[in-house]
């Protein structure tokens, strides 16, 4: 923040799941995060009374609710670079907030 004072955003994901390719003796493999991200976010966004519960349990609680998916945080990362966002320090929440308004700025 220190070189980008007025125009700088910080992205603060936490476990961020998608494909991720890695090179192994010459070889492409290619590791399908999200069959684990994917429920974890499931697990503690969408799961209603079942989530509250989750968040709130000490150690695991703070896990689940950083899981972000690759998707949300490039379009996040795309939009603060081209248009100014709401804060500059944006957590998993608000990324992913910002994911999914991608089309309606992007469309506008």
């Amino acid at each position: 923040m220190n070189s980008f004072p007025k125009t700088g955003v910080s992205l603060r994901p936490g476990f961020v799941y998608g494909t991720r390719r890695v090179h192994v003796n010459n070889t492409d493999l290619f590791l399908p995060l999200q069959l684990v991200g994917a429920p974890l976010s499931f697990a503690a966004r969408q799961l209603g009374p079942v989530s509250a519960v989750l968040s709130r349990v000490p150690v695991l609680g703070g896990e689940l609710l950083a899981t972000c998916p690759v998707g949300a945080l490039a379009k996040a990362a795309v939009l603060s670079a081209i248009a100014p966002v709401h804060c500059d320090v944006l957590d998993t929440a608000n990324i992913i907030a910002l994911g999914d308004s991608f089309h309606e700025t992007v469309g506008a």
